[in-house]
């Protein structure tokens, strides 16, 4: 929009000069369709046309052949599909190519071991037969923990190369997967990347897997707007705090803690490419999908909902209050005002949490930095990124308990503090820059601040 706004300066000016006058009219346009193509790619992200089917073939409890496969994907509506296999599955590439045709199912993606084997030689073979271009996604080790940055990035490089080199043969984009481990990282990604950019290999992209980004929620922001300018797909899963730990890693999207957050997240970066939706558990991959499917539709519908008023205006004004339902009750005007540097409430945490007297503090700086006290012990319960408090806008707000606005770096439910020793709480005052927390241990007078400090590794809170 930046960009925008200085090309339309540019243009004014040089509209004083009425031989330009046309030519500065045509660019107008041009910046005007370009802007509202944009917009229309935003809007249709999530749309069912948009994505992509993965991880249904090894992971389908039903083993369906290409045909049973097709059907599947045409009665559930999707017309996008990245192929997984296994050696069981070399056998039957031909036939899951010219099964996908014949039902007009695009071939969107193909996994692709680096470096390149004899089974994935077959598959280039396919694809230059029928002039195919799939993105081919792949993963690489980058040579082995303790060694230097520099030099496994070299090593990554140089395993990726010569699928970049294949794939440039038949107009195919390679995607960087992450998988966890040092090549999973973000930033050794873009690194790796760079690293081929240099080597001529310019047809490299990445794709990011929500279901191996855990580690990442707290800095989502961060990671996409690193990611963005060359990202080719993005697969959605369901996220719970700490749920690769705790045996919830994929879950069907909708499902988490938080996935309309994440849902927002995404269209605030700017993303406009491919969505992917998972199978990729041990079950029905019809079941699964559909489940991917049920459950996007419903953020989706939460999304509108919560969108779905006039500002200023309740949604229930000229509703027969005989007539009125819940639905006339959802207004987020409350969650949209200015609430200051902190806000006393009951809070919501994860994992069933509720602080009773908890006290949320704002904290200036880019990360956007919130934390949660519990006055009732003097204890610092939670602390997070990416925003202040999520307010429920069902009955104007007024009858759900706040939450974080986003999944808390750390957190933990109230308990007795300095020994066991009686804790009064006082109140708090306003600094300069800060606010000033007081409360009494044990008749003992306490004063305390709290900050965040921001570095390469992260947010530290401290108090």
């Amino acid at each position: 929009m930046l960009n925008l706004s200085k090309k339309l300066v540019r243009m004014a000016r040089l509209a004083n000069d009425s031989a330009m006058i046309p030519k500065v009219l045509l660019v107008a346009m041009l910046l005007w369709v370009e802007s509202a193509s944009l917009a229309r790619a935003a809007e249709s992200l999530f749309a069912q046309t948009n994505l992509v089917a993965w991880c249904i073939v090894p992971f389908d409890t039903k083993k369906r052949n290409p045909v049973e496969r097709a059907d599947m994907l045409v009665n559930l509506g999707i017309s996008k599909f990245a192929y997984d296999w296994r050696s069981e599955h070399v056998p039957s590439f031909e036939t899951e190519i010219k099964t996908l045709a014949q039902h007009k199912i695009e071939l969107t993606a193909w996994w692709m071991p680096a470096p390149l084997n004899d089974e994935s030689r077959q598959a280039l073979a396919l694809f230059k037969k029928y002039q195919l271009h799939p993105q081919l996604w792949v993963m690489a080790q980058g040579g082995t923990d303790g060694q230097p940055d520099a030099d496994r990035v070299e090593a990554a490089a140089a395993q990726i190369k010569p699928v970049a080199d294949a794939a440039a043969e038949i107009g195919s984009m390679v995607g960087l997967y992450n998988h966890g481990g040092w090549f999973g990282e973000p930033e050794n990604q873009v690194k790796v990347r760079t690293r081929l950019a240099e080597m001529g290999r310019t047809n490299v992209g990445h794709i990011f897997n929500l279901h191996h980004a855990h580690d990442y929620m707290p800095r989502l922001e961060a990671v996409l707007k690193l990611l963005k300018p060359n990202l080719l797909c993005l697969n959605l899963n369901g996220m719970v705090k700490d749920g690769d730990k705790i045996g919830r890693k994929i879950l069907p999207f909708g499902t988490g803690d938080d996935d309309l957050g994440i849902l927002r997240r995404i269209r605030q970066s700017g993303y406009t490419g491919l969505i992917g939706i998972l199978g990729h558990t041990e079950e029905d991959a019809n079941e699964k999908l559909t489940k991917e499917l049920s459950g996007l539709k419903a953020v989706l519908a939460r999304e509108a909902q919560q969108a779905a008023f006039e500002p200023g205006k309740p949604r229930n004004s000229g509703v027969e209050p005989g007539k009125q339902t819940e639905a006339e009750w959802v207004d987020d005007r409350w969650a949209q005002t200015d609430k200051g540097p902190f806000l006393a409430s009951v809070l919501a945490l994860p994992g069933g949490v509720r602080i009773a007297k908890g006290l949320t503090i704002a904290m200036d700086g880019p990360a956007k930095a919130s934390v949660a006290y519990d006055t009732a012990t003097a204890q610092m319960v939670a602390g997070w990124t990416g925003g202040f408090l999520k307010i429920n806008p069902q009955r104007y707000g007024l009858i759900a308990t706040p939450e974080p606005a986003q999944t808390p770096i750390f957190s933990s439910a109230p308990q007795r503090l300095f020994g066991g020793q009686s804790v009064e709480w006082v109140g708090l005052h306003r600094g300069s820059s800060n606010l000033v927390l007081e409360y009494l241990v044990d008749g003992v007078r306490i004063l305390e601040t709290v900050s965040a400090v921001e570095s390469e590794a992260g947010v530290c809170f401290s108090r």
